[in-house]
């Protein structure tokens, strides 16, 4: 199966807040860089319009055809059939082949992932045999095409440890996870103790959306920008965090749950800092137990 690098560039604001001519520069940017990781989904931007349905997919495909890239590495999620912000999903044999099939002519070797974009079934035995179905049907395309498997919004994942059981391969989740929550990985972990799992909104974007930029200045303050001195401190500058998103990195790069995570940049200056205090943090060459020992540090300040 193919292999998945970190960090991932998001594509979900692609279309909504991010225009077409940033989206390429950022792409320029990111792979000159040495990334691969995109993820991506077939309703992104999620933003009501249909106009805008599979607009970053559309995107991602002229990207890559006009620069002759093969080697990618696409976590693709799907089963929405409208970005209409609605839970409606199709997880039919037929349309999961159909979208994969249809994707793989789009992305060819670029397409690494391919993964279950929300489930809410699994509450009624009836549930059972369908969900069954869908992990055969994923298995199968990811065992043809040399893929691996994701799943990402699975409410009942004791259901999907079932259908999995026959299956060799552990599916790649993803998982919301930032310093306000690991909830969503505990969810699966309790299932899936050996999987993968790779984190989302690690900048808190669902917190700045429900609230107000000034609501969201004094959360900030509240809880992580008062504390960032005395981070820096206990780790003697090691890596001289000057930011929020600089936090939000260095505890998903550090955190020993996560095999990788989600960057989600608005344009190319975000990107270009982001990619900057990565490099920072990667080219320290640390062993896993001063990971660890950062990781906690950050954890023991922040989290309390």
């Amino acid at each position: 199966m193919k292999y998945i690098s970190s960090p991932l560039l998001g594509s979900a604001m692609w279309g909504e807040w991010v225009e077409e001519a940033e989206v390429y520069k950022m792409l320029d940017i990111f792979y000159d860089s040495g990334f691969r990781g995109i993820d991506i989904a077939t309703n992104y931007p999620i933003n009501g319009k249909k106009v805008n349905f599979k607009q970053a997919i559309s995107w991602l495909g002229q990207w890559c055809n006009s620069n002759k890239c093969n080697d990618l590495q696409i976590y693709l999620k799907l089963g929405s059939e409208t970005n209409l912000k609605t839970s409606q999903i199709n997880l039919t044999p037929s349309f999961i082949h159909q979208v994969v099939i249809e994707n793989l002519e789009l992305f060819t070797t670029n397409l690494a992932t391919i993964g279950i974009h929300w489930d809410h079934r699994g509450s009624t035995k009836k549930d059972v045999p369908l969900i069954i179905k869908t992990v055969q049907t994923l298995n199968s395309l990811s065992q043809s095409y040399n893929l691996s498997m994701g799943l990402s919004g699975i409410d009942y994942p004791q259901v999907y440890k079932e259908a999995l059981s026959s299956c060799e391969q552990q599916p790649i989740f993803q998982v919301k996870e930032n310093l306000l929550t690991s909830e969503s990985r505990k969810k699966y972990t309790h299932h899936f103790k050996n999987a993968e799992y790779i984190a989302y909104g690690i900048n808190f974007g669902s917190v700045k959306r429900e609230i107000s930029n000034h609501q969201f200045h004094e959360f900030t303050n509240e809880h992580f920008s008062k504390k960032i001195s005395l981070l820096n401190t206990e780790l003697e500058n090691f890596l001289d965090i000057k930011s929020l998103s600089e936090l939000s990195i260095s505890y998903a790069d550090l955190n020993p749950n996560l095999s990788g995570y989600i960057i989600a940049p608005s344009g190319v200056g975000q990107l270009k800092s982001s990619i900057s205090f990565i490099k920072t943090i990667k080219a320290a060459h640390l062993n896993e137990s001063k990971k660890r020992k950062l990781y906690f540090k950050i954890q023991e300040i922040f989290c309390g």
